[in-house]
């Protein structure tokens, strides 16, 4: 009996000790599964991420672009594209030097992000001096103010374009367009490119919106016989 009693006992050591171990595997493996999941989401991240700006890249900003416009056509979740150009950049270059123009694109992100930090409007640099942003577009009006703001935003910013910290205005120029029905990204984005080139061929330092459709004059062409 006393035999018997000691096997038992010795089994059920053996069993809590491999137990022990499969438990300690078991964090070893969920501390190893969540540093990848958080590597990737780094990797994510950082693949979606403009490095001077800190704002979105264009990957980021195409994905989220087509997946407003999906939402738009199931939900009817309206939105703005909102494109910006920092005025004048290239004579930054070409006076300050590069690493200027490196400074007032840093700058810019992070008036940016100061001024939209809600994850719901998309910011992003586009390219260069161009820069991008999709609001949520509950009404025309609320876009339009969003979007004067952000125009006058860079008068209180201090761009620090110079390695001594000299001090260089910048001002944007904006074009608003409004998602409309049976929208691309190609109509929008011209849409909205077009309002930019009103802006500048305006003097720069303004901000255009495309005319609401009905605003819109339409000349239909009649095919002569």
């Amino acid at each position: 009996m006393g035999h018997v009693r000691q096997l038992l006992l010795g089994h059920i050591a053996s069993v809590i000790t491999a137990n022990k171990k499969l438990e300690d595997d078991l964090v070893c493996t969920r501390y190893t599964v969540d540093q990848q999941a958080r590597e990737l989401d780094r990797t994510h991240e950082e693949a979606r991420t403009d490095e001077l700006s800190r704002l979105g890249n264009r990957k980021a900003f195409d994905e989220a672009l087509n997946y407003r416009l999906s939402r738009w056509k199931r939900q009817g979740d309206r939105f703005a594209l909102v494109l910006i150009d920092v005025d004048r950049f290239k004579w930054i270059n070409d006076t300050h030097g590069h690493q200027a123009g490196d400074r007032v694109v840093s700058g810019v992100g992070e008036l940016l992000r100061s001024f939209l930090p809600e994850d719901r409007d998309c910011v992003a640099r586009y390219g260069g001096d161009e820069f991008t942003i999709l609001l949520e577009c509950e009404e025309r009006a609320s876009v339009i103010e969003i979007a004067q703001q952000i125009l006058a935003a860079p008068e209180t910013h201090d761009f620090s374009a110079a390695g001594d910290g000299e001090r260089v205005a910048i001002t944007f120029s904006m074009g608003v367009a409004i998602v409309r029905d049976r929208d691309t990204v190609e109509s929008l984005f011209r849409r909205a490119d077009d309002a930019l080139y009103e802006a500048k061929s305006a003097g720069r330092n303004c901000l255009r919106v495309e005319p609401e459709p009905e605003e819109v004059e339409h000349v239909e062409t009649v095919p002569t016989s």
